[in-house]
């Protein structure tokens, strides 16, 4: 019985994986698409990067452009992007003080994410910039899905 029950549990297990991998994949897949389609309307020659990992977020840079933070400028935002994501999911492995670097990493996120939201759709941005912070991983694919026509 205890070989039943175990297979039971293993299968659910490997159902849950999968079904985890899908739901990012679709969520990722959501992203590019809105991205690619954002890109496309503003005739930028790079539309193609919205579907590569990472490369996303520099096409992204290039849309917002610079911004200030607490009246520092903030350059180069379409590298800074990449990178700041980059080390969040680095950092926020490790124990503590990673956790307090991916989490300016995050702000930094939030705060670039607010910026394009402004530009985009300004009468929303901060409503989708509180969503993108408590949800990112579902909520950041579905906004820009939803403002690709803006």
């Amino acid at each position: 019985m205890s070989s039943v029950l175990s297979s039971f549990v293993t299968g659910m297990g490997i159902f849950y994986t999968i079904l985890r991998i899908l739901f990012f994949i679709g969520f990722y897949l959501l992203f590019s698409y809105g991205l690619f389609t954002i890109a496309n309307k503003r005739g930028d020659k790079n539309a193609i990067l919205a579907w590569i990992p990472i490369a996303n977020f520099y096409l992204l840079g290039t849309f917002i452009g610079d911004f200030d933070i607490a009246g520092k400028p903030m350059k180069n935002v379409e590298v800074l992007l990449p990178v700041a994501v980059v080390l969040y999911y680095v950092f926020g492995s490790i124990w503590y003080i990673g956790y307090l670097l991916a989490a300016v990493c995050l702000l930094f996120i939030i705060y670039a994410l607010y910026t394009y939201y402004r530009n985009a759709v300004p009468e929303k941005a901060l409503f989708y910039t509180i969503i993108s912070a408590i949800l990112p991983t579902i909520s950041i694919p579905v906004i820009f899905f939803l403002i690709k026509d803006k």
